[in-house]
């Protein structure tokens, strides 16, 4: 079952947009599963749950999203040249 664990504040951020929270949800739990869970074999459950925040990190301010015209959902969260979060690479 999909828990909130995955949800990062850029995530909830860009959740914001998306008509059904489920939906949003589903496709997260999906990509989740099919690039970090699963996405490379792990030694042991712990360093699987290490890279967890390098995955949210990645999946949310660099890897691009059809469904955001191949922008990252950072890009959905408004931010100026004047925020600092919008000078992170």
């Amino acid at each position: 079952a999909c828990t909130t664990q995955f949800l990062s504040p850029a995530a909830s951020a860009s959740a914001l947009v998306v008509a059904e929270s489920g939906s949003l949800a589903s496709t997260l739990a999906a990509a989740a599963l099919r690039e970090w869970a699963y996405g490379r074999a792990y030694d042991n459950s712990g360093l699987r749950a290490a890279e967890l925040s390098t995955w949210l990190h990645q999946y949310n301010w660099h890897r691009p999203h059809a469904s955001l015209d191949h922008a990252p959902p950072i890009s959905r969260a408004g931010l100026d040249r004047n925020n600092l979060l919008s000078h992170h690479t």
